[in-house]
């Protein structure tokens, strides 16, 4: 918002020798060091001044409304003395103050009365009922708010003239002051059925008074702003019936109405109104600024009325009120739309309504401040949040200048916490600056120009330059401040052209709806040479007695192919046809099926390997394939783990995360089977070939026997220690509050009746459980909160073995280095040749995707938790290629306290990207569930962002479950509000903060159960 005039007390500053440079909006003032990394654009801090006598005019509007009518901000009761009321309005101004507020929007005209010295209006019977001024208390507000560097704007009812109800009308003007031009022109006038009096705007001399009441103001008091407020025709009433109340101005629209359509003509006459106070304010002073706070809905939208996505009252029809045309004509200097909902208010969604203003506004030079319902602090479900969220995500709209709440004793009596909401909300300083020119032409970054999306709709979202409106297929388009675009449109099926069009320029981007083209290719393979390939299987083979192996290759088509193994040969089939090659030998695809031997029940044989002989003519070629041996029913390789962290797999092609606990190095078990790179172990887990050693078949894997079970704790772990003769496989996992440790091979008979349970942070008592499987025990450990659990390990010992769980971490919160010892790996995902979702910047010079936002923010969370004392080791310090398997493997050699992956989040194209925000927590082993909580509620309040509920999913980097784990999804890539701010310099070094935050969070809640 631009204060022309008001600059002569902001240049004074250079006067009185201080340095003031602006600032670009969304750049608090932060962290010098915090790294920027490749992102681009990203707006420098300034310096900020030592001291200042007002604040920038161009700062982000911090706003509250003070209510005279009814009594219900100021003054709190009529008649207080002069001095009673300048302490109402110094505590008032303090109050603001300290919750970090720039601007009052003091109400001086409630009901066609004043709260300040007029020769046009009565004293305000919300001031006196005697009709006294005893003090001006627009006067003294704006001398003392000036003071304080606070802003001052008249807000200004203009038409309601009393303030009656349904139950007790008040609409007689006799009982109105002699001195009210209500009073003195009755027939200026007309009752409705809710019980109030007010003035006709469809009168020409009502107009008249209207603006010279403004003019009064402008003339008389150094305002900054002169507000109205969203009465204008009266909100319509019903009757018993359901029918909605006339408003009678059949005369004064017989008298002026000129053959207009009656709701046509009550608008033209509201848009006179309002157009005639501008220029009314302009003519006394260009620089005081005019605005309105309609209601927050114009129109719903029925598909060509250009509305908003929502239910509610529309403001264009119910009460006469059409912003829109004011904004285009130029006679407001800003709107105030009041969006009095949350964003899960499914009638009229807080987002859908601030985009729908932002975009209306684009290009009309009108300016956008929010209303806030702070009053719904006290009635709202959990309201804590949402207004710092509304706010943040205003702040990235490119008409948004600031926000004002209605809801003063909210903030006066700190509801729900609501004004150290705002005190944090307003802890950074930020400067507007208008759009300027970027040389960015339109651009869809996603989905990609010519992708296949099969679906009903899509998303778009791309960039622009901001400083002119932009178009899609002829329909103006809402953007964020850096000119960032999102769109949901519907798809026919085949080719879709949409069309973006910005001052002169046109680019058009093409998606096509349905399944793209197969991209096979029908060449055929070929061989320079006459030779067989790719003989399958290629890995060992353990196989049953009497069972069969099925051999394929690749050798030249119409040759005769063979395979043989052991004693036994058998011909091969060609299984396809394949046309002949230009050049060399075309290949086709052969099978067969060998038989294998019989072996007795205890007795494994070693068949050799499989040879496969390819002959066509004078040509022979041979290639060689797995080795392959037959297990009688009794027989097996026993096997051992060879590192600790070996997966156990449950099946072949199970993912990870999928799995048993990883296994430690030394646990023996029999292999039953074996192929494809894999032994199948007894206890029914898959292991790969590589991660075990072969013991000699001699050697015995007994069924293991306990000797003893007891639970006792140091003070680093906590023990669940058992007397174990054999190295058995075993799982891990909290269920319900419970963990539940299983071992398998073991002898149910030995396990003991009693379990000992000793003093410790974590389990409370132990009881024993046998699954429906051989040989299998399960500890039901009961955990003092399911929280508490940090991961665990497992080793064998002299005695035994032992699941090691990590206990409740002390950490001095008062040292100067609380992380002192505590070794953090931060893992920025993607990088290098992956670059992550797609941001709307993706096509441009300054292209920035997730791989960059993800390295910038884990950069700077390095910073923010050595600061703390923490060890940070990064998986990647730059943008290369880590592959998911090397984070892994990273992982487990550091085995960190703890790790944090950091992401930023996408969605599927079909999805409606307009309402998808947030930050998201995410762990799979139980030892992350803690951790995840913190960081994720820790990162989306220093966003002053939406935190989605944290989520238990199968993530690589979250599977370990030695340490605590989390991934955090910081925001959305496909969000152009979020976006925004990452991008705006504050979002990297906030976000970060908010990772050291939540690290500290999460050692803060350890020390409860630390004894």
């Amino acid at each position: 918002m631009t204060y022309t005039n008001r600059t002569k007390r902001f240049f004074s500053l250079i006067l009185c020798g201080f340095l003031c440079l602006p600032l670009l909006f969304g750049c608090a003032e932060r962290d010098p060091d915090a790294p920027a990394a490749n992102l681009s654009p990203i707006a420098e801090a300034n310096t900020e001044m030592t001291v200042r006598s007002l604040i920038d005019p161009a700062s982000e509007v911090r706003g509250v409304y003070i209510a005279s009518v009814y009594n219900i901000d100021f003054p709190t009761k009529p008649d207080l003395s002069a001095s009673a009321l300048k302490k109402e309005l110094d505590s008032i101004l303090d109050n603001a103050a300290a919750a970090g507020l720039n601007t009052v929007f003091f109400q001086v005209r409630p009901a066609c009365d004043a709260l300040y010295k007029s020769e046009l209006f009565p004293v305000s019977e919300a001031l006196s009922s005697s009709g006294k001024l005893v003090m001006d208390p627009l006067a003294y507000i704006v001398e003392q708010a000036h003071k304080r560097n606070i802003f001052v704007h008249a807000w200004v009812n203009p038409l309601r003239v009393t303030t009656g109800s349904t139950a007790k009308p008040n609409t007689d003007v006799k009982n109105l002051p002699k001195n009210s031009p209500a009073a003195q022109h009755p027939e200026w006038t007309l009752p409705y059925a809710d019980g109030r009096l007010y003035l006709n705007p469809g009168i020409p001399a009502v107009r008249d008074l209207i603006a010279d009441g403004v003019r009064e103001i402008v003339k008389n008091y150094d305002v900054d702003g002169v507000i109205f407020d969203d009465y204008f025709y009266p909100y319509p009433v019903t009757d018993a019936s359901g029918a909605t109340v006339a408003f009678n101005d059949d005369a004064s629209y017989a008298a002026y109405g000129r053959g207009k359509n009656r709701a046509d003509w009550r608008r033209d006459n509201v848009n006179q109104m309002v157009r005639a106070c501008y220029e009314a304010i302009k003519d006394v002073s260009e620089d005081v600024l005019f605005g309105v706070a309609p209601f927050g809905i114009w129109k719903n939208d029925d598909g060509k009325n250009g509305g908003s996505a929502t239910k509610g009252l529309q403001s264009y029809f119910s009460i006469s009120c059409d912003p829109i045309a004011w904004a285009e004509g130029g006679y407001v200097d800003y709107l105030a739309p009041q969006i009095y909902w949350r964003f899960s208010t499914a009638v009229a969604p807080y987002d859908e309504l601030v985009r729908w203003w932002n975009r209306a506004l684009d290009g009309t030079g009108v300016e956008m401040l929010i209303s806030h319902a702070a009053y719904q602090y006290d009635g709202w479900t959990e309201p804590q949040g949402e207004i710092a969220q509304q706010v943040q995500y205003a702040r990235s709209e490119l008409s948004y200048r600031g926000s004002i709440f209605y809801g003063y004793e909210e903030i006066r009596k700190n509801t729900a916490s609501l004004t150290d909401e705002l005190k944090k909300l307003y802890g950074e300083r930020i400067i507007y600056t208008d759009p300027s020119p970027t040389g960015l032409k339109p651009a869809v970054a996603s989905p990609a120009d010519g992708s296949y999306i099969n679906a009903a709709s899509t998303y778009l979202i791309g960039s622009s330059s901001p400083d002119k409106p932009l178009y899609l297929n002829g329909k103006k388009l809402g953007r964020s401040r850096g000119g960032y675009f999102s769109a949901y449109v519907d798809l026919k099926q085949g080719k879709n052209t949409f069309t973006l069009e910005q001052d002169g320029v046109k680019v058009t981007h093409t998606i096509y709806r349905g399944t793209a083209p197969s991209t096979a290719s029908n060449s055929v393979p070929t061989s320079e040479t006459f030779s067989v390939i790719g003989v399958a299987p290629a890995k060992n083979v353990m196989a049953d007695s009497g069972g069969s192996v099925t051999v394929s290759c690749k050798a030249p088509a119409g040759a005769s192919v063979s395979a043989k193994l052991g004693g036994t040969t058998v011909k091969m089939k060609q299984t396809n046809s394949v046309k002949s090659a230009n050049s060399g030998w075309a290949l086709a695809t052969y099978s067969a099926v060998i038989p294998l031997p019989k072996t007795g029940n205890d007795e494994i044989r070693e068949l050799g390997e499989i040879s496969v002989t390819a002959v066509s003519g004078n040509n022979t070629a041979s290639a060689a394939g797995a080795s392959v041996r037959v297990r009688g029913s009794n027989a097996y390789i026993p096997v051992q783990v060879l590192e600790n962290h070996t997966e156990l797999k449950l099946r072949q092609d199970s993912y990870y995360y999928d799995d048993f606990s990883v296994q430690s190095a030394g646990m023996t078990d029999r292999a039953v089977w074996q192929g494809n790179g894999f032994y199948l172990l007894r206890v029914g887990g898959y292991v790969y070939e590589n991660s075990v050693k072969e013991l000699e078949k001699t050697q015995s894997v007994p069924v293991g026997k306990l000797s003893g079970v007891r639970v006792y704790a140091d003070g680093k772990n906590t023990y669940l220690d058992f007397g174990l003769d054999q190295n058995v496989p075993h799982n891990g996992t909290v269920n319900k509050g419970v963990f539940e440790f299983t071992l398998y091979n073991v002898d149910r008979n030995s396990v003991p009746k009693e379990i000992t349970v000793e003093k410790n942070p974590l389990i409370e008592s132990v009881t024993v459980a046998y699954p429906n499987k051989a040989n299998c025990v399960r500890f039901m450990c009961k955990l003092y909160d399911a929280e508490n659990f940090y991961g665990f390990d497992f080793a064998y010992t002299e005695k035994g073995a032992q699941a090691i769980l990590i206990n409740p971490r002390k950490i001095d919160f008062d040292a100067e280095k609380p992380l002192d010892g505590v070794r953090i790996v931060l893992d920025a995902g993607h990088g290098g040749d992956d670059i992550g979702a797609r941001g709307p910047l993706m096509n441009t010079a300054a292209s920035v995707c997730e791989k960059d936002l993800n390295l910038a923010v884990t950069l700077a969370a390095k910073t923010s938790l050595e600061k703390l004392g923490a060890s940070v080791v990064l998986t990647r310090a730059e943008d290369t290629t880590v592959s998911l398997t090397e984070r892994m493997d990273f992982l487990c050699r550091e085995m960190p306290d703890l790790s944090i992956s950091i992401h930023h989040n996408s969605v599927d194209y079909s999805v409606d990207v307009r309402n998808i925000r947030g930050t998201l927590g995410l762990w799979w082993a139980d030892s992350g569930v803690l951790l995840t909580r913190c960081v994720s509620d820790s990162v989306a309040s220093a966003l002053f962002r939406r935190e989605l509920s944290p989520t238990q999913q199968k993530l690589a980097l979250c599977r370990n479950p030695k340490f605590p784990s989390t991934l955090v999804e910081v925001g959305f890539m496909t969000s152009v509000e979020e976006y925004e701010f990452m991008l705006s310099g504050s979002g990297i070094a906030r976000a970060a903060d908010g990772i050291a935050e939540g690290v500290m969070q999460y050692f803060k809640e350890q020390q409860k159960w630390i004894q």
